[in-house]
Formats: C-alpha cells, structure tokens, sequence
C-alpha cells in the first residue's frame, strides 16, 4: 500500500500500519510526506525547490533564483520511495517480515543535491548561479548560435576534445595558445574562449557542427523545444495514448527501462 497523507489523518481514517497489518501481516507500506512523518508542515514541489538549495543555484547572475520547470522533488521522492519498497520486497522474502518505508520530499531533494552538496560540505563553497555552463570545465554549457539561427552546446570534458573541435573550428592556434591549453586556463579564460568560438560556429549549420561532432566524439547537442523533442523517433516508444471520458489522451510513460 502507498499513501501520502498529512500528518494525523491516517489516525482520522483508522488505517494506521497495526490496523493494516492486522488484515495482512505481509503487507508492504510505503509512505511519502513532506517534511517527515512528525511534521505537519504542508508540502509543494516549489517550496521544497526553494528551501532545498535547488533555486539558489540555478539560473543565471541576472535572473536570480529560479525554480525547475519540472516537479524536481517530487520526482526525485517517488524514485526513491520505490528502491526502498523493493529492498521491502527482498526483506520479506528473506526474513517474512513485512517493513513500512517512509521518505520525504525534503529527504529527496537534500539526498538529490550530490555533487553540490559534497563541494559545500568538503570546502564551504556556496554553488552561484551560473546558468549551464560547468564551474570546473570549460567550453561547457555555453550556447552558441549556429549559422542557420539554432542554439548549441559543448561537453568539452579533456584537451583531446579541445584539439578536435579546434581544428574542425579553423582555430588549431587556441590548443597551445597559454590562456587556453589546459582546461584550468579555459575555465579561467572561459568568456574570451567563448567570443572566439562563436564567431566560428556563425559559419556553419549546426547539422553540419553536430554530425562531425558526432563523427569526432565530441559531446555536443542542440537546445530543442518539446516540438522537436517529440518530433524525432527517439521519444515515440514512451508516448502513451488512451482514451479517458471519450477524450484521447497522450503522455509519456514513467518507466524508462527495458527488458532485454
């Protein structure tokens, strides 16, 4: 059973876990709250985005803090709410003994922060808003405007990376020049990096940039909008359709794996 109540009502509607297992010692409970099964503090994704760290952090100087344009938390609570219900399933199996798992989206979204929050705990750097590009790597979340008017990006993770898009770039000089030949001068020099690098890219299309990028194992992609997200044949195998109250309806599924 899955439930997410505010605190006390299971108690107002007589299905406390005893009252549960006394109709079935082998069920399985699994719990979402907001803020842990002791407070009555009523949850939102936008709140929990907010008091989590995650507004702080993103977006850019100029924009100030902004929300993900997705459920983040909640998302990110339902996934973890079913690791610990299969790891329940497991239990059970081996012991008999039926669990009750509880999680909350606050528990999600501060398990959610990784990275970020291993660099504020190991060195007390405070995450800035830098919009997408990456505070230790550089080229690497910059946008760059392509010939035919699309928006680009690079993943420029080593120096082999650098050199190749470099030479496909006409720039082969920026690979030993001293404000650019390592990553560390890169992400230093990253704003003159990237005038440079867009003047380049404005001559050519970007399925031209894209398929040698692809042919030279450089990381890049194109910003696209949900039209031609779900334009392409990748997404079509997670459309679901169904007809609810006469009405057809699509969505994507919730299930990314496969079985194989």
């Amino acid at each position: 059973m899955i439930s997410n109540f505010k605190n006390g009502d299971e108690e107002k509607l007589k299905i406390e876990d005893s009252v549960l297992r006394n109709c079935n010692p082998n069920l399985i409970i699994g719990k979402i709250s907001g803020f842990g099964d002791d407070n009555d503090r009523v949850a939102y994704d936008l709140i929990l985005q907010a008091e989590s760290g995650y507004m702080s952090m993103n977006g850019t100087p100029e924009s100030g803090p902004v929300k993900m344009p997705i459920a983040m938390i909640d998302t990110l609570a339902a996934h973890q709410l079913k690791e610990g219900l299969l790891i329940a399933l497991m239990k059970r199996k081996e012991s008999g003994k039926a669990e009750t798992v509880t999680v909350s989206l606050y528990d999600a979204a501060i398990s959610g922060l990784v990275n970020q929050a291993s660099n504020y705990l190991m060195t007390g750097h405070v995450p800035q808003r830098i919009g997408s590009t990456h505070p230790n790597i550089a080229p690497y979340g910059e946008m760059f405007t392509t010939k035919d008017g699309a928006l680009i990006t690079f993943a420029i993770g080593s120096n082999h990376h650098f050199e190749k898009l470099c030479k496909f770039l006409g720039l082969e000089l920026l690979t030993n020049h001293s404000h650019f030949n390592t990553n560390q001068q890169r992400v230093i020099n990253r704003e003159d990096l990237a005038k440079i690098l867009q003047e380049e890219v404005l001559r050519f299309d970007a399925e031209t940039i894209l398929n040698e990028m692809l042919l030279q194992h450089v990381p890049a992609g194109k910003i696209k909008d949900l039209a031609e997200v779900f334009s392409g044949e990748g997404p079509k195998s997670a459309v679901l359709e169904e007809e609810m109250y006469n009405v057809n309806t699509k969505r994507v599924s919730s299930i990314a794996f496969k079985w194989k």
